[in-house]
């Protein structure tokens, strides 16, 4: 009898070993945050769910990657395990369910740079402090940078934080954070816009420039708004875009209706009395700002309105625009 039932035992072991497909499940029971690391391989996975109590057998779960082609698949980010999970549990997960890690942000269109460093502030992701030296001073190795005439101090990257959803992960200092959003503002303006900026002789500074004025002039008619700042940029009668939206860049004060004395503050970026446009940027533009700014509508515009409702009125002199005022 104890002959046979060694014999059995070993045959068992045997059958476990040539099927490889053996529960791996652990006594772990209570779920566990595992957080994967961007750009890991299977092998660290591995490493980590072992460390975890999720898996007994780090090879095992190697080779049923490799067996099951999940082995490229996997996903970096969150997700919760347990180790009463089978492996083909576990690799479901890693490759079709996991969460994105870190504290998510949604920076708005238009923010500029004041705004922006008062939302990150409150989700406590930056000492605003450091963030503002790293905003004058920090070193950042992007094209649109180096060639760039860009404005003095704090306010030099005005304009290239795209205004997105990040994930900001643990412990991310506040030179990755703007690194993370001048990465995606790389990404979004293409050779596409740096060739049409060159076509209608502008900077890419300056497309971006005018840009911000569109995104905070308006947020329909986009491109019929461009063309009349097009078109004035064109016109040597009406050489000053007038734009309220730079002055109130350098008030802070957001108004309905500038008052005469508004228009008479003295700034480089007050586009009343400066002709052309201002230095730099006066806020981050989205996508359709800056494509409204390189694809301007063909128009004989000069002047446009807010209706209150929405939409603007465009007119294409100054006698039409006054009879359109209400």
């Amino acid at each position: 009898m104890k002959r046979l039932l060694c014999i059995g035992l070993i045959l068992c072991c045997m059958a476990g070993i040539f099927s490889g497909c053996g529960s791996d499940a652990t006594e772990q029971t209570a779920e566990v945050q595992i957080e994967v690391p961007e750009g890991a391989t299977t092998t660290e996975i591995a490493a980590l769910l072992k460390e975890n109590g999720i898996i007994k057998n780090e090879k095992k779960f190697i080779k049923e990657s490799q067996k099951s082609g999940n082995d490229q698949k996997y996903k970096s980010g969150v997700a919760a395990l347990h180790g009463g999970m089978e492996l083909e549990e576990i690799m479901e997960v890693l490759v079709n369910q996991m969460q994105p890690s870190g504290i998510k942000v949604t920076v708005p269109e238009g923010y500029n740079l004041d705004e922006i460093t008062k939302l990150l502030v409150e989700k406590e992701l930056i000492d605003e402090k450091e963030w503002k030296q790293e905003l004058r001073e920090g070193e950042f190795d992007y094209w649109f940078l180096k060639d760039a005439e860009l404005p003095k101090g704090t306010y030099r990257l005005e304009g290239f934080l795209f205004p997105d959803t990040y994930r900001v992960k643990a412990g991310a200092s506040e030179h990755d954070i703007i690194d993370m959003m001048l990465k995606r503002f790389d990404t979004v303006y293409t050779q596409e816009y740096q060739d049409k900026a060159k076509e209608l002789g502008f900077s890419d500074l300056e497309i971006l420039t005018l840009a911000s004025i569109i995104e905070k002039e308006a947020s329909v008619d986009l491109d019929k708004i461009s063309s009349v700042f097009h078109n004035r940029l064109k016109d040597p009668k009406y050489k000053y875009l007038e734009s309220c939206a730079t002055v109130i860049y350098v008030t802070g004060e957001k108004k309905d209706r500038l008052t005469l004395q508004d228009t008479k503050v003295k700034s480089p970026y007050n586009t009343y009395i400066n002709p052309g446009l201002p230095p730099g940027p006066i806020c981050s533009p989205g996508k359709a700002a800056i494509e409204a700014a390189l694809y301007p509508a063909k128009t004989d515009y000069l002047f446009f309105s807010a209706n209150g409702d929405g939409t603007n009125s465009f007119s294409k002199t100054y006698e039409e625009h006054l009879s359109k005022q209400p």
